[in-house]
């Protein structure tokens, strides 16, 4: 009998997966420096939890031998807490100049701005790494990767606003474009020397030579020195750009653009009542999900009137008559209504024409006996008003036959335009006095007292 033996080889493969190695800014690495390029770098938490309290650790990283002498941090993920701070320090030490200073509310590294980098002035390539916390709160940390490369020109990403649309404006320091629903923006960076400060030095950057990387804060990203994009969804977008050149320097200085997206324009405005000119508006809008409608109404008004009569004044301070008057009476406003301040009177104007000025004084009366002396009589000026004709017409007569009228100027007393000074101050100057400009708004004359008397 035979017996057969069966062997049974089984082989099993094994496939080597190689991995970065790891290395993290904790009590083991403060202080000290070494060449890590190609390292995942993290902080005190490691991969999987978060840094401590009370911390404060720094570590250098050192680049490898020429060219590849420069530094590069690429962050995948980063969250230190706004009362945390990651100091990045462009050389050997924490005496090294401060490159950057990093934590959510302070310039986080995200939204494509990733990289921090030796600068090209920074002669050793290395870059100091310090992280310092408080006693509370704290966040996950960093998890990077650690580059070393060539030294790198300096990119610095700049909106070019004569070829961006709708044209970007600035509010309190950052930078907007507003639009409606539907409409599509085109984004446009500049590609010039203050894009490129140190271009040349060590290589040439231009547009032709970099990447122009856009993420528009909507899931979307586009590449290229001009692009256009199309927001779907009604609100806000923070929209970032990069720029890569040829060595594989990233900007790290940070382009952000806030775009405030409206819902539907307006489409109703249901018009106001019948306006006269210098009448006021209030316009309240309203808005549901399809439609704004504008409604007016009116609040104020402006109304001038006039007493159109000639009144003569005569010539002489003993007459019987001491006061003429002329009546203005206002019918327009809505009834009870009252001047509730001075601003509410524009200007109180006459026409006339008189030889001497200083023989007369003005005062304006409300019809419940408010009033306010607007001049003084001080019976002293000889300045004209208009183009007066000094005929004499026999004193206390009122309007003589054969005596000649001349021709009236407007002057006008205001709290509100600018004026050329009191009547009583005037009349003993340039003759004829100067007219009130009621369409410049210029030479006016100051009440000589407020009229914060009429208010009532």
């Amino acid at each position: 009998m035979k017996t057969i033996f069966l062997f049974f080889l089984f082989l099993i493969p094994f496939i080597s997966f190689s991995q970065n190695q790891t290395i993290s800014l904790d009590g083991t690495t403060h202080n000290t420096s070494g060449q890590y390029c190609g390292y995942w770098f993290y902080d005190s938490g490691g991969s999987g939890a978060n840094y401590g309290n009370n911390q404060d650790y720094w570590m250098t990283l050192q680049g490898n031998a020429a060219p590849n002498t420069h530094v590069r941090i690429s962050f995948a993920n980063f969250d230190i807490a706004a009362d945390d701070t990651l100091y990045i320090y462009d050389g050997p030490s924490t005496a090294s100049p401060l490159l950057s200073k990093h934590n959510n509310n302070y310039n986080p590294l995200n939204n494509g701005n990733t990289m921090v980098q030796a600068s090209l002035s920074n002669a050793s390539g290395s870059l100091t790494v310090r992280l310092k916390t408080n006693g509370s709160n704290t966040g996950a940390g960093w998890n990077a990767t650690i580059l070393c490369g060539q030294m790198c020109q300096s990119i610095v990403p700049q909106i070019d606003a004569v070829n961006t649309s709708p044209t970007p404006h600035v509010e309190n320091g950052f930078t907007y474009i507003d639009i409606c629903q539907g409409e599509t923006i085109t984004f446009a960076a500049l590609a010039n020397a203050s894009v490129f400060p140190e271009n040349d030095i060590l290589y040439h950057q231009d547009a032709s030579n970099c990447v122009f990387h856009w993420v528009f804060g909507d899931g979307n990203t586009a590449d290229g020195q001009t692009v256009t994009h199309y927001y779907a969804i009604v609100g806000g977008y923070n929209v970032f750009l990069t720029i890569t050149d040829n060595h594989g320097c990233v900007s790290t200085q940070q382009l952000y653009i806030r775009v405030r997206m409206a819902s539907e324009h307006i489409v109703t405005i249901n018009p106001p009542s019948q306006l006269c000119t210098g009448d006021s508006l209030y316009i309240s809008a309203t808005s549901d999900p399809s439609s704004i409608a504008v409604t007016t109404s009116n609040t104020s008004l402006t109304q001038t009137e006039q007493y159109n009569t000639v009144t003569y004044i005569p010539d002489g301070p003993n007459c019987p008559q001491q006061c003429y008057g002329t009546p203005v009476t206002f019918t327009n406003f809505p009834p009870g209504a009252t001047i509730q301040s001075a601003s509410d009177i524009s200007e109180i104007c006459i026409n006339m024409e008189h030889s001497f000025a200083g023989d007369l004084s003005f005062r304006i009366i409300c019809p419940n006996g408010q009033s306010v002396v607007l001049d003084s009589y001080d019976n002293s000026g000889g300045s004209y008003l208009g183009q007066a004709n000094e005929q004499d017409c026999g004193a206390c007569t009122a309007n003589p036959p054969g005596c000649e009228q001349g021709t009236g100027w407007t002057y006008c007393w205001s709290e509100i335009y600018p004026t050329q000074g009191l009547l009583n101050n005037l009349d003993g100057g340039t003759s004829p006095i100067p007219a009130t400009d009621q369409i410049a708004h210029t030479n006016y004359i100051q009440p000589e007292n407020p009229l914060t008397s009429l208010v009532g």
